[in-house]
């Protein structure tokens, strides 16, 4: 299939089958697989679930945070600019109940992180 011919898809985190996780890991990566996210502040990884897929120009995910007390959807885009040039975008929005207290903080902290991991990304691009 061409990439001319790809759709974005959705899949809603309330239609996970369980057990399908390692099915999914078996295929690679796509749409309902369940992830491990490694964030550098955090001490233990957050589980997570493909939510949009679109080879190679997006993927989104939603972390799954025990009580649901917050649920972050985090999305990367890549947006062509010209024949060497490639724009990546990095997109998370929070909701629940824990956003009216932690949300002034992950606006204050999250920014740099996501700097930090947008210059390591074009770095290690670059070197290639």
């Amino acid at each position: 299939m061409s990439l001319e011919h790809l759709q974005e898809t959705e899949y809603r985190a309330d239609h996970h089958r369980p057990g399908a996780r390692g099915d999914a890991l078996a295929r690679g990566l796509g749409l309902g697989q369940q992830l491990q996210v490694h964030v550098a502040p955090m001490p233990q990884p957050a589980e997570a679930t493909i939510v949009r897929y679109r080879p190679p120009f997006k993927v989104q995910w939603l972390d799954h945070v025990p009580g649901r007390v917050m649920s972050p959807q985090f999305a990367a885009k890549l947006e062509p600019l010209g024949p060497s040039r490639t724009r990546f975008v990095v997109q998370e929005s929070f909701e629940g109940k824990l956003v009216g207290i932690a949300g002034r903080r992950l606006d204050r902290t999250m920014p740099a992180h996501y700097q930090a991991m947008c210059r390591a990304l074009k770095k290690r691009v670059e070197e290639r």
